[in-house]
């Protein structure tokens, strides 16, 4: 059973038009700086496959989520950027319980 909400991106309130609009993604939020969220929909440079960090396809569907893990040089924010996508769960999480996370990712170009 999977916990998350929209877990592949795929149901959306909006076609994102510009960065940092992870709430077009039903469920999904950014808890900190600016994740991004590329849409087949999108025909600029959050399109998919032809996005701005390199061609890349959605594992399934048409959508997919980019954060930056860790940016050193140059950053808006000093010396250790980097950007947090969140979602509330389906069901409470129960002490005791054993829960498993996978994802898959990609490094950008």
């Amino acid at each position: 059973m999977n916990l998350v909400n929209n877990p592949s991106f795929e149901d959306t309130l909006y076609c994102p038009v510009g960065g940092n609009q992870l709430d077009a993604a039903i469920g999904w939020s950014s808890f900190r700086n600016s994740p991004d969220y590329y849409n087949a929909c999108n025909k600029n440079y959050l399109n998919i496959p032809n996005a701005n960090y390199g061609y890349q396809f959605a594992n399934t569907g048409n959508a997919y989520s980019a954060v930056a893990t860790y940016y050193k040089y140059n950053s808006p924010s000093g010396n250790n950027y980097r950007e947090f996508a969140g979602n509330q769960l389906n069901t409470q999480m129960q002490i005791g319980m054993k829960y498993y996370f996978s994802f898959y990712a990609v490094l950008a170009e």
